[in-house]
């Protein structure tokens, strides 16, 4: 494939310390360098693709942290728009997490779908527990597809 996609690096956090950060317009695209998703027609979705991540108390067994992380995205078919990620869940008050969203460079896979690597990494830390580091890996696709790559 001969068309040049703009290259969609980005990092964002999400939440700090248990807080959620403002996030609004703060989406990628992967598009035909020199575009804007207002020039390709076909937008269908989003499509959602939820990880989850779970932290229970090894003293108490109990759930410290319980939350669903989705990215998200529109696709016509061959592009990516407006690929996001969400954070929803709960945390104990003597926890924080945050959470950042890195997007890697796009490209076209051999079936001439653009494909966008991203990671999602959490950090958990309790008073009583420590700190505990989990990063999810996954390929946002422009036909609506996704998987996981952890």
């Amino acid at each position: 494939m001969s068309e040049v996609l703009d290259t969609a690096k980005f990092v964002w956090e999400i939440m700090k310390d248990g807080a959620k950060l403002t996030t609004a317009g703060q989406t990628v695209n992967l598009l035909p360098q020199g575009t804007n998703v207002s020039d390709i027609s076909n937008w269908q979705g989003p499509v959602s693709y939820p990880e989850y991540y779970d932290q229970l108390s090894a003293i108490f067994e109990s759930t410290l942290a319980a939350f669903t992380l989705t990215a998200n995205w529109q696709y016509n078919g061959t592009y990516i728009a407006n690929f996001n990620v969400l954070v929803e869940g709960s945390l104990d008050v003597l926890s924080t997490l945050d959470v950042s969203a890195t997007t890697l460079a796009g490209s076209f896979a051999d079936d001439g779908v653009a494909e966008l690597p991203y990671q999602i990494a959490v950090v958990f830390k309790n008073v009583i527990g420590g700190s505990r580091e989990t990063v999810f890996r996954g390929v946002a696709r422009g036909d609506g597809g996704g998987r996981s790559t952890a």
